[in-house]
């Protein structure tokens, strides 16, 4: 499973969370394969911690300078 595949994972894990079902059991085995060592978190938590951990990934002179990502102060 490459980078955008685990994003687009715990992407649906998320939303399924977020309208209050289930996420498929297919997406919550793939992020724990990738991820073991979060494998016991709650699923929300998990999808949370696999797109956490691949930011740095993504964006790595963000994870070298410490610059965050603008924060959005109101939700359309």
């Amino acid at each position: 499973v490459n980078f955008k595949e685990l994003v687009e994972t715990a992407l649906r894990v998320l939303v399924a969370w977020n309208d209050g079902r289930r996420p498929a059991s297919a997406d919550l085995d793939v992020l724990k394969k990738a991820f073991p060592s979060s494998a016991k978190l709650p699923d929300d938590e998990l999808a949370c911690q696999v797109i956490h951990d691949l930011s740095g990934r993504a964006f790595p002179e963000r994870a070298q300078t410490g610059t965050a990502p603008p924060v959005i102060d109101e939700v359309a």
